[in-house]
């Protein structure tokens, strides 16, 4: 209504929200239940500048749906989908951003927050997500009407790609990449388990793309993860003759056994080699 044009970057599915309204963008019109613009033949819209939707309600030079488009009702998006798509359009004008820590290109920051959030709608049709994610009962939902490739179609409601295109960008703008990898982890964890292993099954959903592999790595080996942070400190001991074999029982229930879910002798060894491993 400021301008009479349709800005481009609305044309994006990555574009859910108007960052100067605060409110989800509207993409069907109400009265012909279209989506905008569906007619790739015509790049141009048939009505130009006119703030009618401008659909055809039929075959040839048939008549124009007249909906006024400034008289769309739309839902108000949360802040943290508003300061999303803030930074999405800052990168579709060029603008850096910095991810798990380190600073990436605006090409970078598109692909990785669009592949990631691929893979989570994947995983939010696996049961156990609803307390992760209420958004994933909707998924859930259309799981159930038909196998959507949500690698190439994603969803088409703004506010369902608002929220899933949200919590991946949460992920990705963490401070590091182990605060990355632990708001991730509980996503891992949902992965079907099957002959193929956790990252095969990810790469045939979405692109393992460089910060996205990255982390997935981080929270996929726990383990290798202590022995990055062993590496980084000093030694635990003064002298390795006092490393036992087996830390003591009590130390082990006192410290560690709430930490694990390993046998006792199997902690108690694991515990003592990485007082090893410190030296």
């Amino acid at each position: 209504s400021e301008t009479n044009a349709w800005q481009l970057t609305w044309r994006l599915p990555t574009s859910t929200c108007c960052t100067h309204h605060h409110t989800y963008l509207a993409n069907t019109c109400p009265d012909c239940r279209r989506p905008f613009r569906d007619q790739h033949s015509t790049p141009l819209r048939p009505v130009g500048a006119a703030l009618t939707c401008g659909n055809p309600l039929g075959s040839g030079r048939a008549a124009r749906c007249p909906r006024e488009l400034t008289t769309i009702p739309v839902q108000v998006a949360g802040p943290d989908e508003i300061a999303r798509q803030h930074r999405h359009d800052q990168a579709t004008q060029g603008m850096g951003r910095h991810m798990v820590g380190q600073q990436s290109t605006p090409a970078d920051y598109l692909a990785e927050t669009r592949n990631l959030a691929c893979f989570l709608l994947h995983l939010a049709g696996q049961p156990g997500t609803r307390n992760l994610a209420p958004w994933s009962a909707e998924i859930q939902r259309l799981n159930q009407t038909s196998r959507t490739p949500w690698a190439t179609s994603p969803p088409a409601d703004p506010r369902l790609r608002s929220l899933v295109l949200t919590e991946a960008d949460r992920i990705l703008t963490a401070p590091s990449p182990d605060a990355a990898a632990d708001m991730l982890t509980p996503w891992i964890l949902l992965i079907p388990r099957g002959i193929e292993g956790p990252l095969s099954w990810v790469r045939d959903r979405t692109r393992l793309t460089p910060h996205v592999s990255s982390v997935m790595i981080s929270a996929l080996n726990t383990r290798r993860r202590l022995s990055h942070i062993l590496d980084a400190q000093g030694p635990l001991t003064s002298r390795l003759a006092h490393i036992p074999q087996q830390i003591p029982a009590d130390l082990y229930q006192r410290h560690l056994a709430p930490l694990t879910t390993v046998t006792p002798a199997t902690g108690r060894l694991f515990a003592a080699l990485c007082l090893a491993r410190s030296h």
